[in-house]
């Protein structure tokens, strides 16, 4: 290559890690956010409380059959 061609090239890269550089150096602060604390709840699980709604549960129409016949 002559000189010219490699002159441009490396201006070229002089002026990609310039610009990147830049951008890296010129990034604003990131600005922190007020820490958010959780509400302290009682340790009561509402879960526990909560009626039961399905009726498949509660009926089982086969339970007079016996299950393993050579018991």
């Amino acid at each position: 290559m002559d000189k010219k061609t490699t002159l441009s090239l490396a201006a070229g890269v002089l002026l990609l890690i310039l610009i990147g550089a830049a951008l890296y150096f010129t990034k604003p602060d990131p600005v922190p956010t007020p820490a958010v604390e959780t509400p302290a709840y009682g340790t009561v699980n509402p879960l526990d409380k909560k009626p039961d709604l399905n009726p498949v549960d509660k009926t089982n129409p086969f339970t007079d059959v016996k299950t393993n016949p050579f018991e």
